[in-house]
């Protein structure tokens, strides 16, 4: 029973690749972990079972997660369920954690028919609940790309100045985004989280405060954003960080010009070490 918050693997090993999980889940990581899982479900094989009772809370629940429909007499169905398997095993550790799922097509036909499936294994991808197409790698090493670069930007949200501060010196080189806009639907948080997806590699840390969707900090009688914004004297923008916290630089890009390229380009300049 996936009940509470889940098993945590801290390293994985997929055909002979070694895959590196964060030493540490943040109190974020881990309130997003017991949220993630509030749904009653059944796993098989580290994989989610979903029926037509489960379904919509569970994937509802999910900031991205991937879903498979199949047969049990389907070949190709048969061939996917080890690496199906095996990538689940690794994606359920990253932070957030993102769970594969899948749904017995034979048995919940109605539910297969609710989503147009035609033939198996049919794969989809949900974004808080919304649906959409998987055209993605079948084998597990495939798939594990695919969730990384597509799922749930792997960075924590700031919720006091003490927090920030914190991040920065525990961090060889880090990225602190500061947001007037709600990460919902802000442009500038859009590009920060694709930046952040191409450098996650670099060896950069991520983090961000919004101001639309932050909390009151108390200890500075501020909302954060505007508190971090001033604690650094810098205001809303993308601060980059090395050296944990020794070296800062700024990223000032006009609001209307924000996007991904400009944002990777400005970080890479400012940074000595990308």
């Amino acid at each position: 029973m996936l009940e509470g918050i889940p098993r945590i693997h801290f390293a994985g090993l997929l055909n002979n690749k070694m895959y590196d999980v964060r030493r540490f889940l943040t109190l974020g990581s881990l309130f997003i972990l017991c949220f993630t899982t509030s749904a009653s479900v059944e796993e098989e094989d580290d994989v989610v079972v979903l029926n037509d009772k489960n379904f919509d809370e569970w994937v509802n629940a999910q900031t991205f997660t991937l879903v498979e429909f199949y047969a049990p007499w389907c070949g190709h169905c048969k061939s996917l369920a080890p690496e199906w398997s095996k990538a689940a095993q690794y994606t359920k550790t990253l932070a957030p954690p993102v769970y594969l799922a899948k749904v017995d097509a034979d048995e919940h036909k109605d539910l297969a028919q609710r989503f147009g499936v035609e033939g198996f294994p049919t794969i989809f991808a949900f974004r808080n609940g919304v649906k959409d197409a998987y055209e993605g790698p079948r084998e597990a090493d495939g798939i594990i790309e695919y969730v990384e670069k597509e799922g749930p930007p792997s960075f924590d949200s700031i919720k006091t100045v003490a927090e920030a501060t914190a991040f920065v010196k525990e961090n060889e080189m880090s990225v602190l985004g500061i947001f007037r806009q709600p990460v919902s639907s802000g442009k500038m948080f859009q590009a920060f989280r694709a930046a952040s997806k191409t450098l996650k590699n670099k060896g950069t840390s991520w983090a961000f405060a919004a101001e639309g969707e932050s909390k009151y900090d108390h200890t500075v009688g501020k909302y954060v954003a505007s508190a971090v914004g001033d604690h650094y004297g810098t205001g809303m923008g993308v601060l980059v960080f090395e050296n944990y916290g020794k070296s800062m630089r700024t990223c000032n890009i006009k609001p209307k010009a924000y996007s991904e390229k400009k944002l990777i380009k400005c970080i890479t300049e400012k940074s000595k070490e990308l």
